[in-house]
């Protein structure tokens, strides 16, 4: 009897953040891949929580987002856009490794 109780509670815990570098770097890739629009880039990437920046005189923009877990610690994953000399479409992208921090 308990146990249907038990598996209720623990539902909302399989929706805490893991730390996966992979699948994260083949989101980013699949989400903005070279040759997407910048705009829609940029675009795509807020949609899902990610705040850009451009970085300085340097043309790139850097897109990052926190990311809680139930454990104490949270988690900045990072996307780095380079745009073509027109500045219309992703020409690179580069997936930093994600970094954590907690108690």
């Amino acid at each position: 009897m308990k146990s249907p109780f038990l598996l209720l509670m623990l539902i909302p815990l399989t929706s805490c953040y893991t730390l996966n570098q992979e699948r994260f770097t083949n989101y980013a890739t699949e989400t903005v891949p070279a040759g997407t629009a910048w705009n829609q880039a940029i675009s795509r990437l807020a949609a899902d929580g990610f705040r850009c920046e451009a970085d300085g005189a340097v043309a790139t923009v850097s897109c990052t987002r926190l990311r809680q877990s139930l454990l104490p610690y949270t988690c900045i994953e990072r996307i780095q856009l380079q745009p073509d000399a027109e500045k219309k479409i992703v020409d690179t992208v580069k997936v930093p490794a994600i970094a954590c921090a907690g108690l």
